[in-house]
């Protein structure tokens, strides 16, 4: 099995995924990932935590946030391109993490 540069390099995997972070301000709060294997363990796999500002709630922004951030980090970052690693997204409010105060989202 070839290891995926997102394992071996994780400081310059990190680097990237805090410029991409930056851009995505103030919509975007934070992101953080988790790199392993897809949910079968078939592919070297990344998966976003994606921490939105509250003042994206509405339906409408909400959509489009969550596609443009998306878009923004896998133009950015190039996780499959680059990385070896295919992207998942999970998406949470501000305000929703507060209240679960959730480690892996901090």
């Amino acid at each position: 099995m070839i290891v995926p540069r997102a394992w071996i390099q994780q400081r310059d995997f990190d680097a990237a995924v805090a410029a991409v972070e930056k851009s995505l301000a103030p919509d975007v709060v934070r992101v953080r990932y988790t790199v392993g294997e897809d949910w079968d363990g078939s592919k070297p796999a990344v998966y976003f935590r994606v921490l939105l500002a509250d003042k994206t709630a509405s339906r409408e922004r909400l959509l489009d946030t969550a596609t443009h951030a998306a878009d923004t980090i896998r133009d950015g970052i190039e996780p499959f391109e680059m990385w070896g690693v295919w992207p998942y997204f999970d998406y949470r409010l501000a305000s929703e993490q507060a209240r679960l105060r959730d480690p892996a989202w901090d």
